[in-house]
């Protein structure tokens, strides 16, 4: 019986330079949650049928939520975000849901923007790290193999 994959060995990262360089924030976050992407859906009713035509529109933007610990050092997941956000700064994401060993499957996205990355803030009782979560608009996103 085969088991299950679990998300627990991704590897995250980011790059800002047109994937030039990517800065791996698999120590800094602990969720990446993709949605969007749906195709557009046409509809035509006619006067003779009672169910409607329909066609196949363009697809929609990937959404690529990301929760970051919070830090305040430079270089790392929130500070690079956050800054991208500010500036307008395009951010490529790639992530390998089995931690990015040769075989594995790797998705990569297209240049998006930052389109949420909020400050920092909790309820002072808790104990637990500050997160961030921060959502990541992009065009396309491309499955490949690690070599």
């Amino acid at each position: 019986m085969a088991t299950g994959l679990t998300f627990r060995n991704v590897k995250i990262e980011l790059s800002i330079d047109g994937a030039v360089n990517w800065t791996n924030i698999s120590g800094q976050s602990n969720a990446l949650i993709p949605s969007g992407a749906e195709r557009n859906i046409g509809e035509f009713y006619d006067a003779q049928n009672d169910t409607p035509t329909l066609g196949a529109g363009k697809l929609g933007r990937h959404e690529l939520m990301l929760r970051v610990k919070y830090t305040e050092t430079d270089g790392q997941a929130w500070a690079i975000l956050y800054s991208a956000k500010v500036n307008a700064t395009e951010v490529l994401v790639r992530w390998s849901p089995k931690g990015a060993n040769t075989g594995d499957w790797l998705y990569t996205s297209d240049a998006g923007y930052v389109k949420a990355c909020p400050l920092p803030g909790q309820e002072v009782e808790t104990g637990d790290p500050m997160r961030v979560e921060v959502n990541i608009d992009v065009s396309a996103v491309t499955k490949s193999t690690v070599a």
